[in-house]
């Protein structure tokens, strides 16, 4: 009777360090992809800043071009 419950209790222990193997497993691959995602935002966001601080220069450019151009042409009265 006695080994029948050790047997019975070790069984369930076994059952239970499974379930809880399986758990931190499933745990690390979210944790895996939740870190990938993550990193794939945190590129996208980076890929965004610099379209975005590329369109900015460019329009400082168009615009000192632009003063340049205007400037010129009214010194010389606005004859081209």
């Amino acid at each position: 009777m006695e080994n029948e419950m050790l047997t019975k209790i070790y069984g369930e222990f076994c059952s239970l360090r499974g379930d809880m193997s399986e758990f931190k497993r499933r745990t690390l691959e979210r944790l895996e992809e939740l870190e990938g995602n993550f990193k794939q935002s945190s590129v996208e966001r980076a890929a965004r800043l610099c379209r975005l601080v590329s369109l900015a220069t460019g329009l400082v450019a168009l615009v000192s071009a632009a003063y340049t151009v205007l400037s010129k042409f009214l010194e010389n009265g606005g004859a081209v």
